[in-house]
């Protein structure tokens, strides 16, 4: 199983996550319910993530932000 992650705001896609990439993102990150598919992301958050390919897609996504939110979907694969 792969997990796509993009931008909530513009729709890009972020990266493609494998299962034990994902489950540091959902490790780190509160998850509001058991259908919830974002995330809230902030640069001084990005330590809680013990994955480093992870840390570094977001990095690169966040840019000049601080913030931003992202979605994931599971794709076949």
């Amino acid at each position: 199983m792969l997990i796509r992650i993009y931008d909530a705001e513009t729709g890009a896609l972020i990266g493609t996550l494998n299962e034990v990439q994902f489950r540091a993102l959902q490790e780190a990150f509160e998850e509001e319910s058991a259908e919830d598919q974002d995330y809230y992301i902030h640069r001084d958050a990005l330590h809680l993530i013990q994955d480093d390919t992870v840390v570094a897609l977001l990095t690169q996504a966040l840019g000049d932000r601080d913030e931003m939110d992202i979605r994931w979907e599971m794709v076949s694969g």
